[in-house]
């Protein structure tokens, strides 16, 4: 009798639970479709929300879509906030939708690749069986690399501390 791994009890049960929804503006030179291939695609839904792009982003992904991937396509750039809050609306309107239990989103640029959603999903059934959110954040670790402005780096650090300030959320990003 061969054992499970936890993977793969995870890839059976909570993975193909999940659902990310992914806004792309303008992403067609830049996002990696075979990344997003061999990251996902038959592990959980993802629902590409194209977010009014000028270039070729919405032909590209309708040319390479996966069983497991759905197309939002925005006539107009309406911002990465209200791309994924319009994926998600469209999300729940899906007949699967009563079986996800996992929704989050991801960037087309893969800055973060698709296998750590396991990690996200490990740790909650670690250590956290009743999470209800998990949060991600760019902070270097061994191994990892982050690029970003410093000029960006600076923005965010404000804009955290002027949030946890009015919010008292005890949060570091």
């Amino acid at each position: 009798m061969v054992k499970e791994s936890k993977w793969e009890k995870l890839s059976i049960g909570k993975l193909s639970k999940t659902c990310l929804i992914v806004p792309c503006y303008n992403e067609a030179n830049r996002i990696d479709i075979d990344a997003f291939r061999k990251g996902g695609a038959d592990l959980f839904q993802l629902v590409f929300v194209n977010d009014g792009s000028s270039d070729d982003t919405y032909e590209l992904l309708c040319k390479h879509r996966e069983k497991n991937w759905t197309i939002v396509d925005l006539k107009e750039n309406v911002g990465k906030a209200e791309a994924v809050r319009r994926g998600v609306l469209h999300l729940s309107e899906q007949v699967f939708f009563s079986e996800v239990e996992w929704v989050g989103f991801w960037d087309a640029d893969l800055a973060t690749p698709l296998s750590e959603v396991e990690r996200f999903i490990t740790y909650s059934d670690t250590f956290f069986q009743e999470t209800n959110v998990i949060i991600g954040s760019r902070i270097n670790r061994l191994g990892g690399n982050i690029k970003r402005s410093r000029t960006r780096h600076y923005l965010g650090r404000i804009f955290i501390t002027v949030v946890d300030t009015f919010f008292k959320l005890g949060c570091y990003d």
